[in-house]
């Protein structure tokens, strides 16, 4: 009996977790501000990014490193190289509609890996993809732009502060990647975060902490 009522709670468990949080809707002025806020929340232009980042492994492994970023909003590209504190490079590559690796070292070299980065990159600098579904604010009072794809569930939810974060769901609603960004800062009159936190979940889940350097805007 003990085992069927903990079988039944962690069902119940599971379901809640995945269920999307409720978005209410605004006031009549208020979806295209939201909107047009959720839009502005990243850096727009080209520019170079150096962060230095702990990266926590499944296990609990941390690690320090550096990463450069060169991106840009128009086309939604981005090169980058993560480097030791030393600066030697482990593996760099560029994604402008599609994925080359210019260099990977192992254990940076494993399947899959590249592309996963790829996909963090894109998520902690570009607006989310997919059809924007709805806009509005959630039980707590932050706004949210929600956005939709065959394959997932994108939550973009802004503070009062400013700060923002990022949940992204499975087709099943199931949250799969998480980014809070804060320490928020206008450079050329873009916002850049000072601090960043992406959480893979999943049972080999993994964190990126991100603390920005230097952001320079670059031109052609």
């Amino acid at each position: 009996m003990k085992h069927l009522f903990l079988f039944i709670t962690l069902v119940v468990s599971l379901a809640a977790c995945a269920q999307l949080p409720q978005i209410y809707p605004d006031s009549a002025s208020r979806p295209s501000e939201t909107a047009l806020d959720c839009g502005q929340v990243f850096p727009q232009g080209r520019w170079q990014l150096y962060h230095i980042i702990e990266a926590t492994a499944p296990g609990g492994q941390k690690s320090a490193l550096t990463g450069v970023s060169i991106l840009s909003s128009r086309d939604r590209s981005i090169q980058w190289a993560l480097m030791t504190v030393e600066g030697f490079v482990l593996v760099s590559g560029r994604f402008d509609g599609k994925l080359t690796i210019d260099r990977a070292i192992s254990p940076f070299d494993r399947p899959g890996f590249a592309q996963g980065l790829m996909e963090d990159l894109m998520m902690l600098f570009f607006e989310p993809q997919g059809r924007r579904l709805m806009t509005g604010h959630l039980e707590t009072g932050d706004r949210v732009c929600r956005y939709g794809s065959p394959e997932d569930i994108t939550d973009l939810i802004i503070r009062n502060d400013g700060t923002w974060t990022i949940n992204r769901y499975a087709s099943r609603r199931r949250l799969i990647r998480t980014i809070v960004a804060d320490g928020i800062t206008i450079i050329g009159n873009n916002p850049f975060a000072k601090h960043l936190i992406l959480k893979n979940h999943g049972i080999i889940g993994y964190q990126l902490e991100l603390r920005l350097v230097e952001a320079t805007p670059l031109t052609n």
